[in-house]
């Protein structure tokens, strides 16, 4: 039996749009009839794909993002990542180049001065979600498993302490990040993760800025460490962290702290 390629899926799927990433295997045969399922609409009940990503190296398929939760792998049928957000795509392994859109910053260093508070996010914690991302980058049994979990400290199923941070870094960009002069951070001083967090938890976070100071080799960029402290539902931290983010001045601000 020869390995699939892309020729196979469209032809003998129907599949209109097939992208091969680079990797170092091909798909096999036995993942054939696992195609099939997902892309005829077969495989729990799940809308037919007309548009399909591999990828070779981990033997693995994926819908695009919006086209639904499921994926396949080698020997069956496995989720796809949360719910309600676009799942990471490797363009930079393609050929594909993309724009971004146009962003209208709001936020310049000069917003965040030392003291500021702010509390923003209703991030939902889905045992859907929470499976899907240990199962990718955390697949420790406890967060995978409802047995191995009873029988931890958590006590029941629970959230990677890692996924809490991704649920964090998403809720930061909705409110703030991505309509600000952010120019990424240099990293993270001290990370706790205090509590479990558990499917049905409702997250928040709390932001307040510790210090402000412009970088001193470049007038136009300003530094603030910031403390987080992410919440669920009954108010209980379950996540703190404090690190530091740069941030582009407002054009035509003079060199001075903000106050």
């Amino acid at each position: 039996m020869r390995n699939i390629d892309a020729a196979d899926i469209r032809a003998r799927l129907g599949i209109k749009t097939v992208t091969i990433f680079p990797g170092n295997s091909a798909l096999g045969k036995p993942s054939l009839h696992s195609l099939a399922q997902l892309c005829r609409g077969e495989a729990r009940g799940r809308t037919a794909a007309d548009e399909i990503t591999l990828f070779k190296s981990v033997g693995t398929a994926q819908r695009r993002p919006g086209r639904g939760r499921a994926g396949v792998r080698r020997g069956g049928l496995t989720r796809g990542l949360a719910s309600g957000y676009a799942r990471p795509h490797p363009t930079a392994a393609h050929n594909t180049v993309s724009t971004p859109p146009e962003r209208t910053i709001r936020y310049y260093w000069e917003d965040f001065p030392t003291g500021s508070v702010r509390e923003f996010g209703a991030m939902p914690v889905t045992r859907e979600a929470v499976l899907a991302f240990a199962g990718q980058f955390d697949p420790q049994p406890f967060h995978l498993d409802d047995a191995a979990a009873e029988a931890s400290l958590f006590g029941r199923l629970s959230a990677s302490g890692w996924h809490t941070c991704a649920m964090t870094m998403r809720m930061m960009c909705d409110d703030y990040l991505l309509e600000s002069s952010s120019l990424g951070s240099p990293g993270i001083d001290h990370l706790k993760w205090l509590k479990p967090v558990y499917p049905g938890d409702t997250l928040s976070v709390r932001f307040k800025v510790l210090e402000a100071r412009s970088m001193g080799s470049r007038p136009d960029v300003g530094l603030i460490r910031s403390h987080w402290e992410v919440l669920n539902q009954h108010r209980e931290v379950v996540l703190s962290m404090d690190g530091w983010g740069m941030f582009r001045r407002r054009p035509g601000a003079q060199p001075q702290q903000p106050q």
